[in-house]
C-alpha cells in the first residue's frame, strides 16, 4: 500500500537535531548503514592470483603477469600488460538492480608522460557500455605532469593520488646523456579508483583502454598498465515503503530517548502538523 508520510519541520529543524544525544546519532547512523549495505550485492570479484600466462574467462585480453620485485616472491600477480588496445570485461545474467560500483587497482609501469607535448598525452580511460566514466593522463614522472588530480587542480605533479610509487620493480631503460651510457629507472605507481554509476540492465561490458601510449614490442617495452583486485558491487535503491517504515522507526527512536518520555510527537500520513516549540 502506497502512502505519503510528512514529519513536522519542526521535529527535525536544527534546534531539535543539535539536542540529539551521543545514543540517539549512533542508532541513527547505525540504521542508515544497514539499510545501505542491505541494498548492495557484489556480484564480481577478481585478484588474479591463477598461474602466469593464464588468460581469464570473461576479459577480451591480458594474461596473468608477475611483478618483478622480489619483495613478492612472484605473488603481486594481476592481469596485463596492456597498450592502447586495453581489454573488456563482459558480464551476463545480472540480476535487477538500479546502479553499479566499479573498483580496481590500476598498475601504470614504466615512463608514461602524462601531459608532455612531446611523447604525451599518455592517458587511461574506462567505459561501461558505451559510456565514458573516466579518461585521465597519468606521470611516472616527466615534469608535464598529469590530468589526474584528485581533490586538486589540473596539471598537477607525477604520481599525485597514487597509493603506491616505485612499489612493482618495473624499470624503463633510457640513454643516459652525461654518463653517456645506458641506464635504468624504476617507474611504476599504483592507483585505487571507484566509479560508480547508474545501470538496469542485466547484461555490462567494461571498457579499459589507453590513449597515446607509445605501445609495446617484443624488443620495446614502455608505457603499459594492468589492473588487479576488480570488483563490481550491484545496487538497487530501497522501495518508498522501506524508507517511509525506516524513517518512522527512527522518529520513536528519538521520542523515546531519555528525558523525553512523555512527550508529544506528532507523525502525519497526510499533511504536516506544526509541534509547539519548548
Amino acid at each position: 500500500m502506497a502512502f505519503a508520510l510528512s514529519i513536522s519541520a519542526n521535529f527535525f529543524g536544527v534546534r531539535q537535531m543539535k539536542s540529539l544525544g551521543y545514543w540517539n546519532k549512533l542508532i541513527f547512523l547505525s540504521l542508515l548503514v544497514v539499510a545501505t549495505k542491505a541494498a548492495a550485492t557484489p556480484f564480481y570479484l577478481h585478484d588474479f592470483q591463477w598461474d602466469i600466462g593464464a588468460s581469464v574467462p570473461g576479459w577480451s585480453a591480458g594474461t596473468i603477469q608477475s611483478a618483478p620485485n622480489p619483495d613478492y616472491g612472484g605473488w603481486r600477480r594481476f592481469l596485463g600488460e596492456f597498450s592502447n588496445a586495453g581489454t573488456t570485461l563482459s558480464l551476463s545474467g545480472l540480476p535487477s538492480h538500479d546502479a553499479v560500483t566499479l573498483s580496481f587497482d590500476l598498475y601504470l609501469l614504466r615512463s608514461w608522460d602524462g601531459e608532455a607535448s612531446d611523447y604525451g598525452r599518455d592517458q587511461f580511460g574506462v567505459r561501461a557500455d558505451s559510456s565514458l566514466l573516466f579518461r585521465e593522463s597519468f606521470s611516472n614522472g616527466h615534469p608535464a605532469g598529469q590530468s589526474y588530480c584528485p581533490g586538486g587542480v589540473s596539471p598537477c605533479s607525477p604520481m599525485t593520488g597514487a597509493v603506491e610509487r616505485y612499489s612493482l620493480g618495473y624499470k624503463f631503460g633510457y640513454w643516459d646523456v652525461d654518463a653517456n651510457k645506458t641506464a635504468e629507472e624504476v617507474m611504476d605507481a599504483v592507483y585505487r579508483l571507484t566509479f560508480d554509476f547508474s545501470h538496469t540492465a542485466d547484461s555490462l561490458i567494461l571498457t579499459f583502454f589507453g590513449e597515446g601510449l607509445q605501445g609495446m614490442t617484443p624488443d620495446y617495452l614502455d608505457e603499459s598498465w594492468g589492473l588487479d583486485n576488480v570488483r563490481v558491487t550491484l545496487h538497487t535503491i530501497p522501495e518508498p515503503s522501506v524508507l517511509a517504515l525506516l524513517l518512522i522507526a527512527l522518529t520513536f527512536l528519538w521520542a523515546a530517548r531519555p528525558g523525553r518520555i512523555g512527550e508529544t510527537v506528532i507523525v502525519s500520513l497526510t499533511k504536516p502538523k506544526t509541534l509547539p516549540h519548548r
